[in-house]
């Protein structure tokens, strides 16, 4: 389920408002021992911060920013 959020957010910032618009995630900070670290991402539309997230993974952490980013929109996801 985790995938389809990016997806979700990827989709429809290409082809729900503006094919033109660019999605990048931004690695902020990474904290803790290598055994239980902790990672801050930033997800970015053409530039601007849209929403962050926090995870163990820079994968969780992203996932985390994306369903941000996307409840900003308007979409909700559980």
């Amino acid at each position: 389920m985790d995938k389809v959020i990016v997806k979700d957010l990827e989709l429809f910032c290409y082809h729900g408002v503006n094919p033109e618009e660019k999605i990048e995630y931004f690695l902020k900070s990474e904290s803790g021992p290598d055994h239980d670290k902790n990672f801050t991402v930033q997800v970015l539309l053409n530039h601007n911060v849209i929403g962050e997230g926090v995870g163990h993974s820079k994968k969780s952490a992203e996932q985390s920013a994306a369903k941000e980013a996307l409840a900003l929109m308007g979409i909700t996801v559980e």
